[in-house]
């Protein structure tokens, strides 16, 4: 919850460490699905989208059985025709 609050605030690089420490001391579980979600949402917020892309899909295929993978699944295509629109 600290990294959304933090994301929310525009505390990129605050969320980004919460989640950091968060990854190293999990390994599984619905949080750290969520948390490797979030990495991507970071990247969006940012404006790093080549970024959120690879994020994203690194998700969908780390973990195919998520729920956020059908939202990764809407995700993907719009991050692809915005860099694309972007060239």
């Amino acid at each position: 919850h600290l990294a959304i609050a933090q994301l929310s605030q525009k505390k990129f690089n605050e969320s980004f460490a919460t989640i950091q420490r968060f990854q190293a001391l999990k390994s599984k579980g619905d949080w750290v699905e969520q948390t490797a979600f979030l990495v991507g949402r970071l990247y969006i917020d940012q404006g790093k989208l080549r970024e959120a892309l690879a994020e994203f899909r690194k998700f969908k295929t780390t973990y195919p059985a998520s729920p956020l993978s059908r939202q990764a699944e809407y995700i993907i295509p719009q991050l692809e025709r915005a860099l694309a629109n972007a060239q």
